[in-house]
Formats: C-alpha cells, structure tokens, sequence
C-alpha cells in the first residue's frame, strides 16, 4: 500500500512535467516561427531543443502516470 502523500507527489510532478512541456512547445513554435521568417538560422537549433525537451517532459509525465495508475 503507498500513502496518499506518495500518490500526491507523483500528481504533483506530473502536473509540473505536462507545465513544463507545454512551456517548451510554445518557445519552440516561437523560435521555430521566427527561423522561418528568417531572423536567424540559430533559431532552427534552439526550436530542435526545446521539441526535445517537451517530448521528454511528456514522456517522464506518462510514465509516472502509468506508475501511479499501477498503485
């Protein structure tokens, strides 16, 4: 049996995790906005950066989602 304190942890980081990757999503889409009207070629790396940093921000989420529904 895991305490309720354990179960309002792992709610809390996935809340924090899914904020989290939204925040990325929306600069990546902005640097990746203005790579495209070119205000510089360096903004196609950052944008590539911060989509990886979301996707793994979603992924750890679903995983302790996952890890939270098996309690």
């Amino acid at each position: 049996m895991v305490s309720e304190e354990k179960k309002k942890h792992m709610m809390t980081l996935i809340k924090r995790y899914r904020s989290t990757a939204i925040t990325h999503k929306k600069k990546a889409d902005r640097l990746w906005a203005y790579a495209k009207n070119d205000k510089g070629d360096y903004n196609y790396g950052l944008a590539k950066e911060f989509y990886r940093r979301a996707k793994e921000c979603e992924e750890k989420a679903d995983s302790l989602e996952e890890e939270l529904k098996s309690l």
